[in-house]
């Protein structure tokens, strides 16, 4: 009997060691490593957006996948407008070049969960390595702090990191909530606007690499393109647009 006891015993620590080496210890581990190696896009955080002011550049409006907006360049090459579909996710895109050497890639997505999308990207871009705790109070916070900095760390390796740097700032305009991926102060390789609506999501990337214009794209060019942003019908009417909620 006192043999038995001993097994179970030794069975009984080995079992609760076994639970404070993977519900704390390991844990603790790599969430000290993420911490210390996240890139530095991970520690930005979105801002408001400060300049509001909208070009008034002559220009020309573009439609695609349902939705219309105006660019304040008009210098576009009808050859390159090239528009794809994705069967699986229903995700429209395309990119358009101008002869400056500006490059626009244009995506849509429908709206089911274009609301969720919103709150899960802000979520993300929200939080940063500094909000990681080294003791956090249950196995379950440290998960949850994991997952959001691996998902932002994902989503921003998608967008040049020298970008991101730059500042992720907020979006708001005719229903539409989103975000912007870089400050065109800086003349970043690339600009990324995320706009989000009950209707879909609606993402433009803009991509100076090769353009002419030393400037590079200003903010009120930007401004330009995110408040004429409206769904239109088949018939080209503008469409009504079901806002999210605050």
């Amino acid at each position: 009997m006192r043999l038995a006891r001993r097994i179970l015993i030794t069975i009984a620590v080995m079992v609760v060691g076994f639970i404070v080496v993977v519900d704390f210890i390991v844990p603790d581990t790599i969430s000290y490593y993420l911490k210390k190696t996240a890139s530095a896009p991970a520690y930005v955080v979105p801002t408001d957006l400060q300049d509001l002011s909208v070009s008034q550049a002559p220009g020309m409006k573009l439609t695609y996948f349902g939705y219309e907006f105006e660019v304040p360049w008009s210098d576009l090459r009808d050859a390159e407008r090239k528009p794809y579909a994705s069967k699986n996710s229903g995700e429209e895109w395309a990119w358009v070049t101008f002869q400056s050497g500006l490059r626009m890639s244009i995506s849509a997505a429908p709206g089911d969960a274009a609301s969720s999308s919103y709150d899960l990207a802000q979520l993300l871009y929200e939080f940063n390595p500094t909000m990681m705790h080294a003791w956090p109070p249950s196995p379950k916070t440290q998960y949850r702090q994991l997952m959001l900095l691996t998902g932002k760390s994902l989503i921003l390796s998608q967008v040049p990191s020298k970008s991101v740097e730059t500042g992720i700032f907020k979006l708001r305009s005719h229903g539409y909530r989103g975000f912007q991926l870089g400050n065109p102060r800086m003349r970043p390789d690339g600009l990324r606007i995320q706009l989000y609506s009950n209707d879909g999501s609606f993402e433009i990337t803009l991509c100076q690499v090769g353009y002419e214009e030393p400037a590079g794209v200003t903010q009120p060019e930007i401004n330009r393109i995110i408040q004429s942003l409206h769904r239109v019908t088949s018939d080209g009417a503008p469409s009504p647009l079901r806002a999210t909620s605050n």
